[in-house]
Order: C-alpha cells, then structure tokens, then sequence
C-alpha cells in the first residue's frame, strides 16, 4: 500500500504543476490584454489643453488683476506673448492658437499660432481644433489711475499628442 501512495503522490505533483502553469498563462495573458488595451485607448485632450492654453495665457498676462504694462509697447504683440509666457513658437505654430482681445479704444488684438483653427471652432469632427473661448474683467492702469477693461481669449488645439505646451520635447 505504501507504494501505491507514493506513485499517487508523483502523479498529484505533475497535475499541480500543470494546473499552476495553466494559472501563470492566463494571468499574464490578462494583464498583456490589459495593457495592450489601456494604450490603444484613443483619448481626445484637445479640449482640456486649450483650456491651459488659455489660462497660461490670461495667468502671463494678468498679475493680481491688472495688466502687465509690456501689454501695451510697440514691440510686445505677437513674440512678446511667446517670451514672457514662455511658449513654444513652433509647437504653437502646428497645432495651437491664440487670440486676445483688449477692449480699449482701440481694441489691442495679439494673436498667433495656426490662423486658420479659428475659422474651425464649433465644427465637428475628429480632426477638428477644439476652442476655448474666455472672458475676464481685469484692471488696467493707463496713467490715470485703475480702469477696468474686458479681455477675451480664444485659445484652439488641434494637437494629436506628440508634446506638451511649454517647450516640452518627444524624447
């Protein structure tokens, strides 16, 4: 009787053996599905970058509530706001936009990035910008003393994940 348990033995460690290969196969197989899964997720960020696109932009250009004074020099327009809010010139050009609109007399407008997604806010469609449209009361000292003025921001991105806004890299 002995031996008869000892060949049963041998042989329950064989089915285990199996059983717990088995186990490991199906394990990894659900977590290589998992992943497989999880990054051929297709996920739109258009909006939500836009959003932070605006923000940097009105944060850049509003310190405590009033306007910066480079707003307003000869020079500043376009290239100022990529300097002092630390945006990527070529990056913008690709897959972003930005409008602002000072509502003085006259209205300051600086814009820059892709032109051409303004014409596309509000369409529909996968390869569409998204656009963020902001509008914020601000201070602005001309000299005079403190005098309240509307800023509109448009901000658009069309960016299909290949960097991030400020300066970011591929790599």
């Amino acid at each position: 009787m002995d031996k008869t348990l000892i060949k049963n033995k041998r042989a329950g460690e064989e089915i285990y053996s199996l059983v717990w290969f088995s186990v490991w196969i199906v394990v990894w197989l659900v977590v290589i599905i998992g992943v497989l899964k999880f990054y051929s997720l297709n996920i739109d960020v258009k909006q939500v970058e836009a959003d932070i696109l605006s923000e940097k932009i009105l944060d850049c250009i509003n310190e405590n509530g009033v306007l910066i004074d480079d707003f307003f020099k000869e020079d500043f327009g376009e290239l100022g706001i990529f300097n002092k809010c630390g945006l990527n010139q070529e990056i913008m050009k690709e897959d972003f936009y930005f409008k602002i609109v000072l509502d003085t007399t006259p209205k300051k407008i600086i814009s820059g990035g892709n032109p051409g997604f303004e014409a596309m806010c509000g369409q529909k469609g996968e390869n569409v910008p998204k656009c963020v449209p902001k509008k914020e009361n601000i201070l602005y000292d001309d000299g005079t003393g403190a005098k309240p003025i509307k800023i509109e921001v448009l901000t658009a991105s069309n960016q299909k994940g290949k960097n991030v806004l400020a300066g970011g890299s591929d790599e």
